[in-house]
């Protein structure tokens, strides 16, 4: 039983991935965020309900652009693993030990969590992997395998960005056109 689920959502994440996806535009990411972080992964954690598995990684904030600073946040996500039964949910990153991240974040508000923890807006949407090419940092939107897509390019970070399928920018004029936008009022 346990492997027709795991091949059904393995199935059900291929067609997710083959699909044509349409993200949010930056400016409805930002109002839409409570908070605004730049974090990094210091630990993974599974909790579950009735017995599906959520991801809770919790981060340092190493920067605040919208929302009270904390020194620490935990970010909760669907899917993961529980023993060998492993819950894949399309459009739901994987978060890893020691990566870095901009995540646009809301309060999960689900009370059958005993923990707090935000969750990133519209899943992969909200949360932009921070990557390094050519001795340049690179906000890449964590959609479907954009981020490793983008990493693995061996052409000129412009034409990675193309073929990554998802948003990129580099990351000092990505973070200012949040604060940007914050300033003005678009949020």
């Amino acid at each position: 039983m346990r492997r027709l689920v795991v091949a059904a959502l393995l199935l059900c994440a291929a067609t997710w991935a083959a699909a044509e996806l349409c993200p949010a535009p930056l400016a409805l990411l930002i109002r839409s965020a409570e908070r605004i972080v730049v974090v990094r992964v210091e630990k993974i954690s599974i909790e579950t309900i009735e017995g599906q598995p959520f991801t809770v990684a919790t981060a340092a904030v190493t920067e605040t652009l919208k929302g009270p600073r904390e020194a620490r946040i935990d970010i909760r996500l669907p899917g993961g693993q529980v023993g060998e039964f492993v819950m894949v949910v399309p459009g739901a990153p994987t978060l890893r030990v020691g990566e870095q991240y901009v995540a646009f974040l809301a309060l999960d508000q689900n009370a059958q969590f005993s923990t707090r923890a935000f969750r990133p807006i519209n899943l992969g949407e909200g949360l932009f992997a921070l990557i390094v090419k050519n001795r340049r940092t690179y906000a890449v939107q964590a959609l479907a395998d954009a981020p490793r897509r983008f990493a693995a390019c061996a052409v000129a970070a412009e034409q990675c960005a193309a073929q990554a399928g998802a948003m990129v920018e580099e990351v000092t004029a990505f973070k200012a056109r949040i604060r940007a936008a914050l300033a003005s009022g678009n949020q």
